[in-house]
């Protein structure tokens, strides 16, 4: 653990280095706020111990760069004129803790050991993290400048725009920018704007207070606050509501905000990733979508192409959906050259998102380990080419009966009992399902 220690009084500096030398830590002493904010300019520390009263920059300037450079820097501030004031103020701009002098050996040295555990978790957590399986298939193939981009831009903190038709995968991006980011122990929180009202939008981001609204009977934590020292996602961020949009670009101004109802500044470190299918430049030239807020999630603009632009991807992505939704008392293993060609072919309007959707079907579906019908959306699969033995002695009805009863008990099995997936699979209403389960005695 690296250690930076600015205080002007001499015989103090010295007994701060020796206590953290002797506890093993790299240590670095300066006597002033300008030479602590030329020190981190040029190196990482993992802890600062600052002064308030310092010769040039004061202690709590030396805090703010700290932060700025490092949003996980943990700050330490120490005044020997400590008041109330004076701590809540360091406490808002990100000090970890506040020592009122004098204070003992010991409580430096618990102090730096707490820390010490915390940094060591935290590293743990984050290369488990990295060492995780992405989710994402066709990183080296089609997605090779999408994979390029997120590399460069994971490590920092800046905003990043997720911009691609709907399917594309925009969130499973945002996923991998976090797993491979400084942030990655932390929480990755997502809000699907378009799928809650637009009066819910705010309490849901900002969180609200009690009595802000009728039925608000408690105080609640929005996704803000929960993503502190983290990312949030923004999922079509282009349905966002003017009036929110207000009060977003200040959070993004000022990284502080209030609840609903709430007078109380809050202060969170957390990274914003946001997506849209819409075309964003062209909404804020119809003022549609604030321009300024625009500009503050636009930093780094990533598109993801429509998998009719990266058909090589398509027969991994068959592949591991196969893998997925197979069934172990019947896995569907291959498929045809003849499917296969048919969905190169095939445009995919909703993306990797509908061909997931058709392979799960399709799964369900197959009568043997090879795939040989698409089962695309709106097509029936062809029955003849896959006849059980007995059909010439069996009347049709019946024929027809089994199979669709194999089809509801393997969408069954395939969704482990999720009635509402399952009739998704099968591409059903939930109540047609349903009532398909109890004519045939399925339970």
């Amino acid at each position: 653990m690296e250690i930076l220690i600015a205080e002007d009084d001499p015989t103090l500096r010295a007994f701060l280095e020796t206590a953290a030398r002797d506890e093993g830590y790299d240590t670095v002493a300066v006597g002033s706020g300008d030479e602590a904010v030329g020190c981190i300019a040029r190196r990482k520390f993992d802890v600062v111990l600052t002064d308030v009263r310092l010769p040039g920059k004061n202690g709590l300037e030396v805090l703010k760069e700290a932060r700025r450079r490092d949003p996980h820097c943990e700050v330490i501030v120490m005044s020997a004129f400590a008041t109330v004031e004076m701590a809540v103020e360091a406490m808002k701009e990100g000090a970890c803790d506040f020592l009122q002098k004098p204070f003992t050996n010991e409580t430096v040295e618990s102090l730096l050991e707490r820390i010490a555990r915390r940094l060591k978790s935290e590293k743990t957590a984050l290369a488990a993290a990295r060492a995780e399986q992405t989710e994402i298939v066709g990183l080296e193939k089609g997605l090779r400048e999408v994979n390029d981009l997120i590399e460069r831009v994971a490590p920092s903190d800046s905003s990043v725009l997720l911009l691609g038709e709907s399917g594309v995968g925009k969130e499973l991006i945002a996923r991998e920018i976090h797993r491979r980011s400084p942030r990655a122990a932390a929480r990755l929180v997502s809000l699907h704007i378009s799928a809650i009202p637009s009066h819910l939008v705010e309490a849901e981001l900002f969180g609200h207070e009690k009595g802000a609204f009728t039925g608000a009977m408690k105080s609640r934590e929005g996704l803000l606050e929960l993503a502190d020292g983290g990312t949030i996602f923004l999922d079509e961020i282009g349905d966002l509501a003017p009036e929110i949009q207000v009060k977003l670009l200040r959070f993004l101004q000022e990284r502080s905000f209030r609840r609903v109802g709430g007078n109380r500044e809050i202060h969170v470190d957390v990274r914003i990733l946001a997506a849209t299918h819409r075309d964003l430049a062209r909404d804020v030239e119809e003022r549609r979508f604030r321009r300024d807020l625009y500009y503050r999630l636009n930093v780094v603009p990533i598109h993801i192409p429509p998998l009719r632009e990266r058909t090589e991807d398509i027969p991994e992505l068959v592949a591991y959906f196969l893998r997925k939704y197979s069934i172990s008392s019947r896995p569907v293993t291959d498929v045809s050259p003849r499917v296969l060609e048919t969905y190169l072919r095939y445009p995919w309007p909703g993306n990797v998102r509908e061909l997931e959707n058709v392979i799960s079907r399709a799964a369900i579906l197959s009568r043997g380990p090879l795939l040989e019908e698409p089962f695309l959306d709106g097509e029936s699969p062809n029955v003849n080419a896959s006849l059980p033995e007995w059909f010439p002695g069996s009347p049709l009805p019946d024929f027809l009966e089994e199979i669709e009863r194999g089809a509801l008990k393997k969408a069954l099995d395939i969704s482990k009992g999720n009635k509402a997936e399952a009739a998704r699979l099968l591409g059903v209403k939930r109540t047609t399902f349903v009532e398909k389960l109890n004519r045939y005695g399925i339970k």
